[in-house]
């Protein structure tokens, strides 16, 4: 059975059963373990690419931490602040409107650049401002993100965040994340061609993780385009905490080619040195981001 992708039009030559991917009906969190019984260590089967805004990050706390940021510069020299930086809320948050109206990504860095123009120092400060809070009123990442990161972690398996959008912005986001990977900017909204060029790097890009001789990767993202372009081996999982696919086996959630639909992150786990589809009926979508 063919299936049309319904981002590109073009069909997916997919057969019903999963392709390429570990289908797991039941699992707990006790068969996480990257250990096996006899204590041998298993050796990661793939590279995991994650989306930042979105999916591990919510862009509206990004918003929310920066104005925050804002008020303590203003605070911390009022006298010289206030004219500089007393409209800077509503001054981004109109561009921002128009941004989102035209459906194209926004960075609020250049206009606050303008406007601390000819204050050396201040843009830095105001950085160093907006990465030090932490507040848990100003945290960045979706709990189940931060969940999936450290199990990630805990069976070394190795990852990179792939991000579309301004440098600078999405550098200051991840940093102040807590996120301590590595990170690519695209201007690409089709990152499986990223994710080719990545691995074709041989580990280029990866910082200390070692992808040598690993061939199988995966990425996560909120939007379906993202997914264009998938190499071989990748397997795609679209989170869309509002999708209609149900079901509790894999198959029952396949948009196209290698592309699956999660409603959580929580629905995904690592076993065996790679990661794979978690049935479960109590997983609810509460910890994921609103589309």
């Amino acid at each position: 059975m063919t299936r049309e992708n319904p981002e590109t039009g073009k069909g997916g030559g997919h057969p019903e059963s999963p392709k390429d991917v570990t289908p797991l009906a039941e699992v707990d969190r006790a068969g996480e373990s990257a250990t096996p019984e006899h204590g041998e260590i298993i050796r990661p089967k793939q590279v995991v690419f994650l989306d930042y805004d979105s999916t591990l990050g919510d862009v509206n706390q990004a918003m929310k931490r920066l104005y925050k940021a804002i008020e303590l510069l203003i605070q911390s020299n009022a006298e010289l602040y206030t004219g500089l930086l007393g409209n800077a809320e509503q001054e981004i948050s109109n561009a921002l409107a128009l941004a989102r109206s035209k459906k194209e990504s926004f960075s609020p860095l250049p206009l606050l650049q303008m406007m601390l123009a000819g204050h050396p120092g201040a843009f830095d400060e105001l950085r160093q401002l907006y990465t030090d809070l932490d507040e848990p009123e100003f945290a960045l990442m979706y709990p189940a993100a931060i969940d999936l990161v450290a199990r990630l972690d805990a069976a070394g398996m190795p990852h990179i965040v792939v991000t579309r959008g301004d440098e600078d912005w999405q550098g200051w986001k991840i940093s102040a994340s807590g996120y301590k990977g590595d990170h690519i900017v695209t201007d690409q909204v089709d990152k499986g061609s990223q994710v080719s060029k990545a691995l074709a790097g041989s580990g280029d890009g990866f910082g200390n993780v070692d992808v040598t001789g690993i061939t199988r990767s995966v990425l996560i993202d909120d939007r379906v385009v993202a997914f264009a372009n998938l190499p071989d081996g990748c397997t795609g999982y679209y989170l869309n905490p509002s999708g209609t696919r149900a079901g509790t086996d894999l198959a029952s959630r396949w948009l196209f080619d290698n592309v699956y639909e999660i409603h959580s992150l929580d629905e995904l786990v690592v076993v065996g040195g790679e990661m794979v589809f978690r049935a479960d009926d109590t997983v609810t979508p509460a910890d994921s981001p609103s589309s």
